[in-house]
């Protein structure tokens, strides 16, 4: 652990501000542990004599027992933003390269890096599919959750039919073994809860009680965990879950009577089915999520329906209307939400990590923001009363966004999910922005008079020559910094323990001020052995480098948050499935970055060392700047602002400038990867990052 006064070693904190250090934001979410228990055989089960798909596409979404033994996640109010004056050059939207700073230099602490974890390899199969796996005898019994016989009956009909004896044509029959055991099945629960649920949470933990469990919803989940099993065991088996996952969710498509739409609880199956198979590391798979991304538009499209079906009781009714009935409906409620945001936030992310085109965009964001996670979790109905009955209404995210981009604030009872998908809301604007000023005919102003259109911009525009379109940069980077600046607060209350959305808003820097998809492709042709020398890869090399010379002040703060998700996921990685294409992503930006930017020559910055000797050692310039450590506000605009006199030093990169330094930045991802190895996706991104490392030593990129 770093510094435990990390109010003082923070990055990007406005000390100023008496508010932003007397409190902090909602957390809501915790760390898992690191163990996730030994691997298990079931014994035989016996075959179930319920009839394929009973049960199965009902729509009673009321939990029937609200007892929940798991205990509530705390949360702490958020701070205010100071709305005092601001002065000319404090955001960038006042057009200088650099704002000014917030914070003085000050010293930091660092933490040793874990060490590696030893990877282990699996034999083969002579099947394709199998769900052998070891029984979980000595786990504690607050390890795993308990599935109901009626439950656990149905997975194992439709695993019989649809697995070991499938009647399709096409489908493969799987090992002839039993299907996992209860107690393995309640073990996979438990893992998602502890690892999964804080990354999407979107089903309250009641219904997941043995009265209310829904048996797709529940073999989605159990796949999902299996994900956190070790790696001895775990991708045969994940692959195979996902699997029978897919052919369930088929099954039920083909089955649903007509006229009647999907459950919520199916819809949340299909969500997690398409994040496990898009993030497995298997391609077929990833293909099948690519192709099956509109089902995220009929997820949220039925839970906005869905949302607001709880109608208010009349007075009279409401008065006999028990607590417990109250907040079975306010879960309901609640949880429709969270699904619809859920689905809109994987859209979002498939969009930037695999350049697909999005389905759902800012305007959808219609509904309320998610509440925040005290309340979400609370364990009681008891509790939920005490909290609910001080919550306020709260905003959508477009009026969020609103109150976010114009106030330059952002409300203290906004959770952990809200806030992060706020952050995820001006990815959304700045994509609206640059499709609007990537078209020529945008640039034209509509006249009835007849003329060429050789006077419109030839594709593709420059965007960052735009003047317009800068200026909305800008806005966006100042409303990250307010989210920040709250961000740090939250760092401090918690002695320096960084929470999810710290790396939610390192990457949004990335996703806004680089161009990725011209660095992937870049990357991708050079990995792949492509000639550099085709029109393609030098139009795409010179757009890289116009973006790091020309643009080299945007550039330079993408850096240092590229930098930063290195820190943050080396030592507060929460197995998500989006933290390993966040370092690949980031380690393509350094080295594109230490490639094709300029550095200026050693006689100048002796030159400006020496004058800024003269005008005193107080104010005299720092040379290096150490881009994967929390860093003070006053050296990360000296860096934007004149970064290219500087030494830019990471752990295991002496200088990203120097000879080397790329080679060595591509070295440092594919040893993060390596640690990052519960989501599959990590192989395919290891590989893309090797190919370009040893392409780039033998020196065929420049």
């Amino acid at each position: 652990m770093w510094n435990g006064n990390a109010l003082s070693s923070s990055n990007w904190l406005m000390m100023h501000d008496p508010n932003l250090t007397a409190s902090g934001y909602q957390q809501g979410f915790s760390a898992p542990s690191s163990s996730s228990g030994p691997v298990f055989q079931s014994g035989g089960p016996p075959r179930s004599q319920s009839a394929l798909g009973n049960r199965l596409i009902g729509t009673s979404e009321s939990p029937a027992s609200f007892a929940i033994s798991q205990q509530s996640m705390p949360g702490t109010e958020s701070p205010a933003y100071d709305e005092s004056c601001s002065s000319v050059g404090e955001y960038y939207v006042d057009g200088e390269p650099a704002r000014l700073p917030r914070v003085k230099r000050r010293k930091i602490a660092t933490a040793p890096v874990a060490p590696d974890r030893k990877r282990v390899e699996i034999a083969g199969s002579w099947h394709p599919f199998s769900l052998r796996i070891n029984d979980p005898t000595d786990d504690p019994k607050d390890h795993a959750w308990t599935i109901s016989a009626d439950a656990w009956a149905e997975i194992n009909e439709s695993y019989l039919t649809l697995c070991i004896d499938p009647r399709h044509a096409a489908w493969i029959a799987y090992e002839p073994v039993a299907l996992p055991s209860r107690q393995a099945f309640g073990r996979l629960l438990y893992l998602y809860y502890q690892h999964f649920d804080q990354i999407l949470p979107f089903w309250h933990r009641a219904f997941c009680h043995v009265a209310e469990q829904r048996p797709i919803l529940t073999l989605t989940m159990a796949a999902i965990g299996s994900h956190y099993l070790q790696e001895a065991h775990q991708s045969p088996l994940t692959n195979s879950m996902h699997e029978f996952a897919r052919r369930w969710l088929l099954f039920l498509h083909e089955n649903i009577p007509e006229g009647r739409e999907r459950s919520v609880h199916v819809a949340g199956a299909h969500l997690l089915h398409l994040v496990g198979m898009a993030y497995c590391g298997d391609e077929s798979s990833r293909l099948r999520a690519r192709d099956s991304r509109h089902e995220l538009l009929e997820i949220f499209a039925l839970c906005r329906r869905r949302t607001g079906l709880v109608l208010p009781l009349p007075p009279l009714a409401a008065q006999t209307r028990d607590e417990e009935t109250e907040w079975r409906e306010w879960v309901i409620e609640e949880g429709n939400k969270r699904l619809a945001y859920s689905a809109w936030f994987v859209d979002g992310m498939l969009a930037a990590h695999f350049s697909t085109p999005i389905n759902l965009s800012l305007r959808d964001a219609c509904l309320p923001l998610p509440c925040e996670e005290k309340l979400w979790y609370a364990s009681t109905r008891q509790e939920w009363r005490a909290l609910h009955d001080s919550q306020r209404t709260y905003p959508t995210l477009t009026e969020a966004m609103q109150e976010l981009y114009v106030e330059k604030r952002v409300a203290k009872d906004r959770g952990e999910f809200a806030r992060i998908l706020t952050v995820h809301g001006l990815h959304h604007r700045m994509w609206d922005v640059e499709r609007y000023y990537s078209d020529p005919l945008s640039h034209w102003e509509p006249t009835a008079s007849r003329q060429s259109t050789t006077n419109l911009p030839k594709s593709p525009i420059w965007l960052p020559s735009i003047p317009a379109y800068t200026k909305w940069q800008n806005s966006a980077c100042d409303a990250l910094d307010v989210l920040h600046w709250q961000a740090n607060a939250t760092i401090g209350q918690n002695s320096g323990l960084e929470h999810p959305t710290v790396l939610h808003l390192h990457m949004a820097r990335v996703f806004l001020l680089v161009p990725l998809d011209d660095i992937t492709r870049l990357a991708r042709s050079i990995a792949s052995g492509k000639s550099p020398n085709s029109d393609a890869s030098i139009a795409t090399k010179n757009l890289v480098q116009r973006w790091a010379v020309q643009h080299q002040y945007k550039a330079r703060l993408a850096v240092l948050h590229a930098g930063s998700s290195f820190w943050h996921v080396r030592r507060y990685a929460i197995d998500a499935f989006y933290e390993a294409p966040t370092i690949a992503l980031c380690a393509l930006v350094l080295w594109a970055f230490g490639t094709f930017g300029q550095h200026r020559s050693a006689a100048v910055q002796e030159g400006q060392t020496a004058t800024a000797q003269n005008t005193g050692e107080d104010d005299a310039p720092c040379e290096i700047i150490l881009i994967d450590r929390p860093t003070d506000d006053e050296l990360v605009q000296q860096f934007i602002h004149s970064g290219d006199t500087m030494r830019v030093h990471m752990t295991g990169v002496d200088d990203l400038y120097g000879p080397g330094g790329p080679e060595a930045a591509l070295a440092q991802g594919i040893k993060v990867l390596g640690d990052l190895r519960c989501w599959g996706t990590s192989a395919s991104w290891l590989k893309l990052l090797q190919g370009l490392l040893d392409a780039s030593r033998r020196g065929i990129q420049r």
